[in-house]
């Protein structure tokens, strides 16, 4: 009994140290500007920039657009970093169909000379245009105001930007026309270089964790029905487990883009469409 309870604390106090990302203080939560200004990003760990976000439903705004004044105030609303099917405009829930365009403003600590930062987000519903401080960063997929045109993927993102001053615009595109939901999904995550690869390792470390909890769970009960076949609850659990186990590396680091080709959205959507199907059956 002493063994267990000293492997549960020991189990516990490594979790505790992968902690990996801290959200934004509750006095973000009501400002237009998200206030980093006394942040210390090469030390701390990286942080969730959960919003507010300015949301433009319908519109896929630039840079550009912003500085000349041609947004107009009206057509935004503030929300959060999650899907838009979430959101309700006009006593209507936006549907998983379209486009938008969200932004958000950070204050972070003056620097009177270029300084690297890192930016990471898992992939979005469906695709994605990135633009920091005026400038195009990326774009995953293709992002259309033509529905027909708007080509998904799921590939995560982690990428770096010079910032010279003391504020950060990020302007973001998201474009989606065959999920069930539209629109950002998971963390965004804002931090220096050196931060964002502790961040990185130690999410991986954190999924190879839970894979081996599973597997072994997984092995364990398939031996156990190998010496008893008459318990097939055994067999269905350990397959079961199984088939968790193939959600882990692509719902979360999608550790497999280190090592095959990247498949498409809709081969990764309909693999994880069987599996639940497997996984309700079993």
């Amino acid at each position: 009994m002493e063994l267990l309870k000293s492997r549960c604390i020991l189990l516990l106090t490594i979790v505790l140290q992968l902690y990996c990302y801290r959200s934004l203080p509750d006095s973000n939560r009501k400002s237009e500007w998200i206030d980093l200004s006394s942040y210390h990003f090469d030390v701390d760990l990286p942080v969730n920039l959960f919003g507010p976000w300015e949301l433009y439903w319908g519109k896929l705004y630039h840079p550009e657009d912003f500085r000349t004044g041609r947004v107009s105030k009206d057509e935004q609303f503030y929300t959060y970093f999650r899907p838009w099917t979430n959101q309700v405009k006009g006593n209507k829930k936006l549907p998983a169909q379209g486009f938008a365009t969200y932004r958000l403003r950070i204050k972070i600590p003056p620097s009177s000379s270029e300084k690297i930062y890192t930016v990471h987000f898992s992939h979005l519903f469906s695709a994605s245009r990135l633009f920091i401080n005026g400038k195009f960063i990326q774009e995953k997929g293709r992002v259309s105001e033509n529905i027909n045109e708007i080509a998904a993927i799921r590939t995560s993102s982690n990428v770096e930007f010079k910032v010279l001053g003391d504020e950060i615009e990020i302007i973001l595109h998201i474009a989606n026309k065959d999920f069930y939901r539209g629109g950002p999904r998971g963390e965004f995550l804002l931090s220096t270089r050196e931060p964002m690869e502790k961040f990185k390792v130690k999410s991986i470390i954190l999924e190879a964790l839970a894979f081996g909890l599973i597997f072994g769970v997984a092995i364990y009960h398939f031996f156990i029905y190998l010496s008893n076949r008459k318990q097939k609850a055994f067999l269905y659990f350990s397959l079961l487990c199984l088939a968790f186990l193939v959600r882990i590396p692509i719902l979360n680091s999608k550790i497999y883009e280190y090592f095959v080709p990247i498949p498409s959205a809709h081969f990764i959507a309909n693999l994880l469409h069987y599996i639940d199907i497997s996984s309700f059956l079993f």
